[in-house]
């Protein structure tokens, strides 16, 4: 009877947890895979054009709660970027972390042309809407020679 309550006591604060990240308008992991395969889908059925018209729009569907989605071509250009069309046309290779000073993306591109299709990676970033830099937690996934970014923000850092 008590491994049963403690169970169940378990599964209702787990439930509580996410609501209380869904109620505070935090975007989740989930929703940074789904809203990336989406984009995915978009750049493979209707072409890069329409994805990236698509993430542009920062009142569309892929800047959400914090977050956004952004899309990169293979040599680390941003070809969308909805929240901040400033980086559109950059190439952000040398673009380096905040915190540690050093760059981020080279050793992800490696891996990225190596033949990884997806996965995470850390970095620290600006959240939109909030002063400072927080540690930020992204989801890529390549698609028909792009590569589509989503991530969630996690702990102020200064």
């Amino acid at each position: 009877m008590r491994i049963t309550t403690n169970l169940l006591a378990m599964g209702v604060l787990s439930i509580v947890i996410v609501s209380l990240a869904v109620a505070s308008g935090l975007a989740t992991k989930d929703e940074c895979v789904s809203k990336s395969a989406e984009v995915a889908d978009i750049i493979k059925t209707q072409g890069p054009d329409e994805a990236i018209k698509q993430v542009n729009d920062k009142n569309g569907p892929f800047v959400w709660k914090d977050t956004y989605v952004y899309i990169m071509d293979l040599d680390g250009k941003i070809v969308a970027h909805g929240p901040q069309p400033k980086f559109i046309g950059k190439n952000l290779m040398g673009l380096k972390d905040p915190v540690t000073k050093s760059p981020w993306y080279p050793a992800l591109f490696e891996k990225i042309k190596a033949g990884s299709q997806s996965g995470w990676f850390d970095y620290h970033w600006s959240k939109p809407n909030a002063k400072g830099v927080y540690t930020k937690n992204c989801y890529y996934q390549q698609a028909g020679g792009l590569v589509v970014f989503a991530g969630i923000y996690g702990d102020k850092v200064n």
